[in-house]
């Protein structure tokens, strides 16, 4: 009597279990609200008849990150979060999934969001995705978008639809940039002491400022008897996937001499071949050299040069004295 008294018990808990459960996944869990998650677990997100299967595989901060045919640099106060995951569709159909399919949220320490807003793409191939998900097909994706500048992660939460939050605290799971702009791999800063003839990351740049001469002439460009330049010349090289372009107006530059005072920039960049003003697209992977020319009585000496990326504000110094 005991023994089928068991087996009914059984039988009417697996069909409620079975009434009230969402697809079942094929490993992990389902989120449940105000978890945690962890990096590495697979969790069953979205709602009934809609649910992917999801994994963060790492994140990672960066001040710059290329794609086949797109680009991201951080702008000013911001740098960019790096998210790798794996998704699965459980279902036994097709499911689409694009920029649309999840949503990620970064909180900074002050409670402002900052929300993914572009396009996935193939964490291999680094291509778009925008495609279906056949029924237990799996790819690993990435996403970028700027964050917060400044310390820890947090808060990232992972939504899709209106379906359970993934909430990741990734203080220990963040992976580290590589940039003069940042002093301990995960904070990007707005200055830097640099170094003449020693290139460093630079918005999409690498930046060398080479050298830093006096001359009477250069170009169109030629000092009355009291008056002498000073040429800083500056080798810009592509590091991105995409076309950028360098002219007087993207960088600011800005010199003053042992005494503080400002020496005056001609507003223009130059060529040191040609003599000619830059304006130009600069391919992935080249480079062009160009000189910002500083007028100043005979007599000046130089002590200090600042170089401003105009889209950041960041700046680096160097010191000339």
């Amino acid at each position: 009597m005991l023994t089928k008294m068991c087996s009914v018990c059984s039988a009417i808990l697996i069909l409620a279990m079975s009434a009230t459960a969402q697809t079942k996944p094929t490993k992990g869990t389902v989120q449940l609200p105000g978890d945690n998650g962890k990096v590495g677990v697979t969790y069953q997100l979205g709602t009934k008849d809609s649910e992917l299967h999801f994994t963060l595989d790492s994140v990672s901060v960066a001040s710059r990150y290329s794609m086949k045919s797109d680009a991201f640099v951080a702008g000013k106060e911001e740098r960019l979060l790096v998210v790798t995951f794996t998704v699965q569709n459980p279902l036994k159909t097709e499911q689409s999934l694009g920029s649309s399919t999840f949503r990620f949220t970064a909180i900074s320490p002050e409670d402002k969001n900052f929300e993914f807003r572009d396009y996935l793409y193939q964490a291999d191939t680094k291509n778009k995705v925008s495609n279906s998900l056949k029924p237990a097909q799996k790819t690993k994706c990435t996403v970028v978008f700027p964050i917060y500048a400044e310390g820890p992660i947090t808060k990232l939460m992972v939504q899709k639809g209106s379906g359970a939050v993934l909430r990741y605290d990734l203080r220990e799971k963040t992976g580290k940039m590589t940039s003069a702009f940042s002093a301990d791999g995960i904070s990007l800063g707005d200055t830097f002491n640099a170094t003449l003839a020693k290139p460093f990351d630079f918005g999409g740049f690498d930046v060398e400022v080479q050298e830093v001469v006096e001359t009477n002439q250069i170009g169109a460009y030629q000092a009355i008897s009291d008056k002498t330049y000073f040429l800083a010349t500056v080798k810009f090289t592509n590091t991105l996937s995409k076309p950028l372009n360098i002219g007087f107006q993207y960088f600011a530059p800005s010199m003053n001499d042992e005494n503080g005072e400002k020496i005056d920039w001609r507003s223009d960049i130059i060529s040191p071949s040609s003599g000619k003003s830059i304006s130009q697209e600069i391919a992935p992977g080249e480079f062009v050299r160009g000189s910002y020319i500083f007028t100043a009585p005979k007599g000046t000496k130089p002590a200090r040069l600042k170089l401003m990326l105009n889209s950041s504000g960041r700046t680096a110094i160097f010191k000339l004295l």
